[in-house]
């Protein structure tokens, strides 16, 4: 469950916290460096159900009265535009053979649409990107690799990394050549210094293209869709580079997953792009509310008889066994279970095929 900074803000506020420390709290969970930090923004997105609670109780209740019928299989729910169109980006991911991240995008018109997919990866002539059927390539002349993404291409390296860190190394270089370290400062502690600054949050040395500029791109290529008043699709917050492709391209609004720290989006184009669903005029960038894309098979294809009698046949609640069922006890326990019911199995075999000798 989450709800939006500005609306997090407001509650702090209204619940006695000084502003001077809203920010902090509210930014406490996006990155804490303790060892007993909360850490939330890197577990948020393995949620079974995104929920945002910036909205009426009564529309909550229903979201999650929903979530329980499709855990329980207690009534016949079908995905959202929204759950669908998430699980196409979600699936689109899984082509993406960054190193870094996988992040695919999927793009929707105002009727629903899916207009194209896009995910992570680098650029082949021709257009679009290499893919799992570049590895071999047969011809007349014998067999050929062209698959030149980045785990196999050149020194297998992530070049956005690589130069991100030369550009540390220059200027540690460059700051002790000059003379400007005091006596007992090592070139060790001034590189570690520099951690956690601007540069690493460099991104544009990397050779893949981005998920949403793919997906954007991939219509240009097909010319058949307009993308003015789209919405885009991500299991990953854009960065400010495909931020201002989504504005130039005339997306309306995108929804995202995971959040993305290194992104300036709003920082950079806050006059053409916000947070703030109710503000118009610009490219809303929210929080994804819906069914897991990792939960989406599972939920959504049918797990057992629907009818009966040629009627629909709706279980009851009260004795339904939930989908996700959890082992509470140790994966070697239940293999010592089976084990020794196997082993009791057998002696009892053995004792019905020679049975002991009358006296």
């Amino acid at each position: 469950m989450f709800a939006p900074d500005a609306i997090r803000q407001a509650r702090l506020e209204n619940d006695g916290v000084e502003k001077s420390r809203v920010g902090t709290i509210v930014d406490r969970d996006q990155g804490e460096l303790t060892t007993f930090g909360q850490m939330t923004r890197k577990i948020f997105q393995k949620a079974d159900l995104f929920l945002c609670n910036d909205q009426r109780k009564e529309e909550m209740k229903q979201k999650i009265s929903r979530f329980l019928h499709l855990v329980f299989d207690t009534n016949i729910h079908t995905p959202s535009r929204a759950e669908s169109a998430m699980y196409e980006a979600s699936s689109a991911a899984a082509s993406a053979a960054c190193m870094s991240r996988q992040v695919g995008a999927a793009i929707v018109s105002v009727d629903g649409e899916l207009i194209a997919v896009g995910w992570n990866d680098v650029p082949k002539f021709g257009g679009g990107l290499y893919g799992e059927d570049d590895r071999a390539l047969h011809d007349n002349t014998g067999v050929h690799d062209r698959d030149h993404r980045c785990y196999n291409w050149g020194k297998r390296i992530c070049h956005n990394e690589i130069r991100r860190n030369d550009i540390l190394d220059k200027l540690v270089e460059n700051i002790s050549s000059a003379g400007l370290l005091n006596s007992g400062v090592t070139t060790a502690a001034l590189r570690e210094s520099l951690k956690g600054t601007g540069v690493d949050s460099l991104i544009e040395f990397s050779r893949s293209i981005h998920a949403e500029m793919e997906a954007i791109l991939s219509v240009a290529r097909e010319g058949k869709n307009s993308l003015v008043n789209a919405t885009l699709y991500t299991n990953t917050y854009p960065c400010h580079n495909c931020a201002r492709h989504i504005v130039a391209a005339g997306i309306s609004s995108v929804v995202y997953i995971e959040p993305y720290l290194k992104s300036l989006a709003v920082a950079l184009h806050s006059d053409a792009i916000t947070e703030d669903a109710t503000e118009k005029g610009k490219v809303v960038f929210r929080q994804y509310d819906g069914v897991a894309p990792s939960n989406y098979v599972r939920l959504f294809r049918q797990a057992s008889e629907r009818k009966k009698d040629g009627k629909f046949d709706r279980p009851d609640p009260k004795t339904a066994m939930p989908l996700f069922r959890m082992l509470l006890d140790a994966q070697s326990d239940y293999e010592y279970k089976i084990i020794a019911d196997l082993s009791d199995k057998e002696q009892n075999a053995m004792v019905h095929t020679n049975p002991a000798p009358r006296a």
